[in-house]
């Protein structure tokens, strides 16, 4: 993948999935070789996304997902099963953006911010959930703008500014949060540009 060299990528995640498939055959109830099935469909469908297979993209995060919700179902108290599925919902969004399916990646997009605020609430001194927070209201506001919903974008993009905001203030020396301060701030410009409040995006893009 991060050669470039996507066929090849595909073929091997596509002999790691029917390898995690065959173990799942064997023992339907093992719970790691469950999750091992759901991140092979999961990396195919990144492959298949950066191939721009959208449609076999769109098959396989939706197996990657079916199999998380199953996981989590089993033990709704396990946060780590939580995380990845809101990943894999995620997931779901992007593609359904990239097929121009917007209320399907509204509605995956929504799930993932859902399960990230159950997160943030059971653990709220874990900043891995925060951020993942902030990215779900970015992502939500991607897909509002996309929709023309621009008052939605604006609250959505607020919402991740004041997150990312909050996370560089408890480290100010995390390069990585302050890029995403920095993109949620031109984010919010976008939108104001498009809202016509041009002041405000002047001060957003400053």
């Amino acid at each position: 993948m991060a050669q470039g060299q996507l066929d090849a990528a595909a073929q091997i995640f596509s002999e790691g999935l029917a390898i995690c498939t065959r173990l799942v055959a064997l023992d339907p109830a093992n719970t790691n070789w469950l999750r091992d099935l759901a991140v092979a469909h999961g990396w195919l469908g990144d492959v298949r996304m950066e191939q721009g297979q959208l449609d076999a993209a769109a098959q396989a995060f939706t197996k990657y997902h079916a199999i998380l919700a199953r996981l989590a179902a089993l033990d709704p108290a396990n946060t780590g099963w939580l995380r990845d599925l809101a990943v894999a919902h995620s997931r779901l969004g992007d593609v359904r953006m990239a097929q121009g399916q917007l209320d399907a990646a509204a509605q995956a997009f929504s799930e993932y911010h859902a399960i990230f605020s159950q997160l943030v609430a059971l653990d709220p001194v874990n900043t891995n959930w925060p951020r993942e927070l902030a990215v779900a209201h970015g992502k939500l506001g991607n897909v509002h703008m996309a929709q023309g919903q621009l008052d939605a974008a604006a609250q959505a993009f607020s919402e991740s500014m004041a997150i990312f905001t909050r996370l560089v203030v408890l480290d100010p020396a995390n390069t990585g949060w302050l890029r995403d301060l920095a993109v949620a701030h031109g984010k919010l410009g976008d939108v104001r540009m498009e809202q016509g409040q041009l002041d405000a995006a002047a001060q957003a893009f400053s």
